[in-house]
């Protein structure tokens, strides 16, 4: 049996997601704060799984939770449950290299597919989460509309010297676009930008 912790400081949504998750055969640990759920790993040894929200009644939030866990457990994964207002954070939550993304107020039935899904070894981002969070990178320029349209032809398998003839720019301002997407995506090759952007919600 899978055994998952679930960091939430909301007792009703703490009380709602325990309830479920043992309706499916999990073995389900809480925790309200970071101190509690630090307490559990570290004597709790098989956790295959944390739950977490991005709001904790402590000085240090959700994401710094995160940040431990990934320092001292780097093979438990991890999926963001949080309210739509955190989606400013989306760059550090990607930063972060969170699993799961689903979104509180989305069918209950999604946190138990980006459950199983993580479990299985991928990734699950909401629907609900990639849209909204694709409205947010075009307004806050996380990446321009250009290079969202850049990064969609290269996905495409388009060349540096075929995009610049469609979009009738120079491949030396494509090349300068890429380094732009590599940057903003904080990945090294475009392979990894393409990925990113898939799991961001910026591509399809």
């Amino acid at each position: 049996m899978k055994k998952i912790l679930v960091v939430d400081d909301h007792p009703i949504v703490l009380k709602g997601i325990v309830s479920m998750l043992a309706d499916n055969g999990y073995s389900v640990l809480t925790a309200t704060s970071r101190e509690q759920a630090a307490t559990l790993f570290g004597h709790v040894s098989d956790i295959s799984l944390m739950v977490c929200d991005l709001s904790l009644p402590t000085t240090t939030d959700g994401i710094r939770l995160i940040e431990h866990v990934r320092s001292i457990l780097p093979h438990v994964p991890v999926i963001v449950f949080t309210m739509h207002d955190e989606l400013w954070n989306i760059r550090t939550i990607m930063d972060i290299g969170a699993e799961g993304i689903v979104l509180k107020g989305e069918n209950p039935n999604e946190l138990l597919l980006a459950i199983r899904d993580v479990l299985d070894g991928n990734t699950h981002i909401s629907p609900k989460f990639k849209k909204m969070s694709n409205e947010v990178m075009a307004s806050t320029g996380i990446l321009s509309k250009k290079e969202i349209e850049i990064i969609k032809e290269i996905s495409s398998g388009c060349k540096s010297r075929e995009i610049a003839e469609k979009m009738c720019i120079s491949e030396k301002t494509i090349e300068f676009h890429r380094r732009s997407i590599l940057h903003k995506l904080g990945s090294k090759t475009i392979a990894e930008a393409t990925k990113r952007a898939i799991e961001m919600g910026i591509l399809a």
